[in-house]
């Protein structure tokens, strides 16, 4: 099924973006599928955060180019029409010319693992051209849905390229999905609590678990209470009552791991997202999640 929406921006542009559900057996590992079709009129910047997941961009436009916002800068910026991103803990900046058109998909990172074809451990950086990982088959996939006749077409063409890269890999171990799911619940818990279950080491958890997913527990708990933070602070809660809400010490404990995760105060970052004028942050690329925010001309 595929949905539409539209939208225009006050600064002489527009937008639009298609929506389509992956195939039943897709669902769980892969998020539904985005077309996307920017016109403004002039440059666009976004800040993109941390969300433990890993997403593929495949672009028939002008170059998207995203670099560290928070320990890095521009010197490291990544520039491809085409990218993957693979799970990471700090938030980036990404700026285009202001027209863009790409095909994106955010799968988890067991998903992703066994799509790329690459042990997520072996990223030496969160954002990688395309081209740099997945190579011919990539090149091949980009001219098939560039040539494609409609979105409805490049849906179905990504579909079939995911489903047929998931079914020749090896399938990811089922304690270590279940451990990715467990830190991404409300409340998360802490790791020991998991070692305990499972009975591993907290070394032996460490080990299997970031092989496929490429960043270790504890990262992704820490990512995962930032967006449930984010996900408080999009609904209007007070930021005083966010901190214990989102599982922080206190407040002290959450504007210091907000700033050194987005390099933007928990104030900071609310009156951005105010002055940015978007409606809904949740109403974004993976339910559930704040993935970035708009940043005014």
């Amino acid at each position: 099924m595929m949905r539409n929406q539209e939208a225009h921006d006050p600064c002489a542009g527009a937008w639009r973006v298609l929506r389509a559900r992956p195939r039943q057996a897709l669902l769980g590992g892969v998020a539904p599928y985005r077309g996307i079709e920017v016109a403004f009129g002039g440059p666009r910047s976004r800040l993109e955060m941390p969300t433990g997941l890993a997403t593929l961009v495949f672009g028939f436009g002008d170059p998207l180019r995203i670099f560290p916002a928070v320990g890095g800068g521009r010197a490291d910026a990544v520039q491809a029409a085409s990218i993957v991103s693979v799970p990471h803990t700090n938030a980036h900046m990404g700026t285009h010319t202001g027209n863009v058109r790409a095909l994106e998909v955010t799968l988890t990172p067991p998903a992703a693992a066994r799509v790329l074809g690459v042990p997520l451990t072996e990223f030496t950086r969160p954002i990688h051209a395309l081209a740099d990982v997945m190579g011919a088959d990539a090149a091949l996939l980009l001219e098939q849905l560039t040539e494609a006749a409609d979105w409805a077409q490049r849906f179905a063409l990504l579909d079939r390229f995911l489903a047929r890269r998931l079914d020749e890999a090896p399938p990811c171990p089922p304690a270590v999905a279940w451990l990715w799911r467990r830190l991404n619940a409300v409340p998360g818990p802490r790791v020991r609590e998991l070692c305990a279950e499972l009975e591993w080491s907290e070394r032996q958890l460490r080990r299997r678990f970031t092989q496929h997913v490429g960043i270790t527990p504890k990262q992704v708990a820490v990512v995962a209470r930032l967006q449930r933070a984010l996900r408080l602070e999009a609904t209007g809660v007070a930021l005083a009552d966010i901190a214990h809400a989102a599982g922080y010490h206190d407040h002290a404990h959450m504007d210091h791991a907000f700033t050194a995760l987005t390099g933007l105060t928990p104030s900071a970052y609310r009156a951005r997202r105010q002055a940015s004028g978007t409606p809904d942050l949740l109403a974004d690329r993976v339910p559930a999640r704040v993935t970035g925010l708009p940043l005014t001309p």
